[in-house]
Formats: structure tokens, C-alpha cells, sequence
């Protein structure tokens, strides 16, 4: 399988390990799991919740369950805004999980301990979903984090080394693959237990765009949401406007 990153190639992808047998499992279970193919299938959400919403609508019709992790501090998105705090809603009832993706690099300029900071969000993050999620996701770890040199009460993090160092770990950070392709992972069987990070950005489009060219689909789009709810709200706003992003 090539490097298709398009909605038919993420169905294609999961296919693939189901027929070789994976089950999909949730972080809140990885204590509890016991059973000899596993694949942790995790979405981080830095850009783009309606990306998000797609790729939930396809693991749905799987019988795929994944965990998906919204940022409260996202530069791109608000989750609490109508549109996408119907979307994530949604996603829910499509028997997928909700959780914390942290922006540990803004924690840092606080004085606040951080084991305070991600509990705030993650009380914010509960309360306003109805759920009860004690897992949470790194935005761009430090090496504090990469390197375990954290210890949080009861909480779940996806890099704490001890809990996932038999867990083979997969990433399309960038639409680069990080240490192998997971479809011939799947395909060989070569490990038992994987965390499969996926970012829903990267596979929406119908071409499979390079990087930029995905970023700046996802702004405009982001910013057509925005807009749509201002018209809809904000009268003295006028008609729609236009964005257009130049390279340098």
C-alpha cells in the first residue's frame, strides 16, 4: 500500500487490520486488556474537528472504536463553538472516546503545577461533554515528556514509557511515517500491540495534497465555519468575505 492519504486509503488501512485479526481498544482499558492482537487507535486534533467527524463516520461503519483527543487551546479551532460542539456530540454517539490533547508548551509559562493545569482541562473537557475521561495527549512533547520524566496522578498519558514499552508505537506526524508503514505492520502481523496515531487533517482530502497545501485548505475551512456562524448571528457583520492564502 502506498502512502494514500485519502479517506478510501484510511478505510483501506483499517480493513487491513481487521482481517488480520486486531482488535481496537481504548486507552481507559489498557490496564484490563488482555488479548493477543491490539491496536490503540488514537487522533490527535490540532486543526480540524469536521476532519474528525469524517473519520469517526468511517470507523463507525467498521465497528471501529478510537479515541479522539480535542485541544482547549487550539489556535485553529474552538471546540465549544456550536457547529463543532455538535460535531464532537456526534462523534460520541458514534461510540468513540473523547480526550484531552494538551498544549504542555503553554503549561510551561505558568506558574501553576501541571498536574493542576491538565486536570482543570480535563474537569472542562468532562463537564461540558458529559463524559468522565482521565486520558490525555501531548501537543508537540517536550523531551520532559518523551523522556518520562513526569509522574501525574491519575492520569493517563499516551508517551508514559512504563505503561506503553510493549506497545509498538505508529505515526503519520506530517504524512511521514513514523518507524513503519501500519498497514505492512498489520499485513505481517509483526507485533502484537500497536498505538496508532493518526491526524485526521492529513486524510480528508481527495488528492493527497503535501503538507502546506493541506494547512491552508484547513484554515480557509476553518474559517468558513467561523464566518457561517456570524452570518447567521451577527447582523452588522454584512455578507460573507473571501480568504485567500499566498505563499511567500
Amino acid at each position: 500500500m502506498k502512502n494514500d492519504f485519502t479517506l478510501q486509503g484510511y478505510e483501506t488501512l483499517l480493513k487491513q487490520a481487521l482481517d488480520s485479526g486486531y482488535q481496537f481498544c481504548s486507552f481507559e482499558n489498557i490496564y484490563q486488556e488482555n488479548l493477543d492482537k491490539i491496536c490503540y487507535l488514537r487522533h490527535d486534533i490540532d486543526a480540524d474537528v469536521t476532519a474528525a467527524f469524517k473519520l469517526a463516520e468511517i470507523e463507525n461503519s467498521l465497528g471501529v472504536r478510537a479515541t479522539y483527543f480535542f485541544m482547549l487551546r487550539s489556535p485553529v479551532y474552538n471546540l465549544f463553538s456550536r457547529f463543532n460542539q455538535k460535531l464532537v456530540e456526534r462523534i460520541i454517539k458514534l461510540d468513540h472516546h473523547i480526550a484531552l490533547h494538551f498544549d504542555e508548551n503553554f503549561a510551561c509559562e505558568r506558574p501553576e503545577p501541571l498536574q493542576n493545569q491538565i486536570e482543570r482541562e480535563l474537569d472542562i473537557l468532562n463537564s461540558n461533554f458529559g463524559i468522565n475521561t482521565n486520558i490525555v495527549s501531548f501537543h508537540q512533547p517536550s523531551e520532559r515528556i518523551l523522556q518520562n520524566k513526569i509522574q501525574l496522578k491519575n492520569i493517563i498519558h499516551t508517551y508514559d514509557k512504563p505503561l506503553f514499552k510493549d506497545i509498538h508505537y505508529v505515526s503519520d506526524s506530517n504524512k511521514n511515517w513514523r518507524n513503519d508503514h501500519p498497514f505492512d505492520t498489520f499485513k505481517e502481523q509483526t507485533v502484537d500491540k500497536i498505538q496508532l496515531l493518526i491526524h485526521p487533517m492529513w486524510w480528508v482530502f481527495e488528492k493527497n495534497y503535501n503538507t502546506r497545501t493541506v494547512w491552508k485548505k484547513t484554515l480557509i475551512n476553518n474559517f468558513n465555519l467561523m464566518q457561517n456562524q456570524i452570518l447567521e448571528t451577527e447582523g452588522a457583520f454584512g455578507g460573507a468575505v473571501e480568504i485567500k492564502l499566498k505563499d511567500k
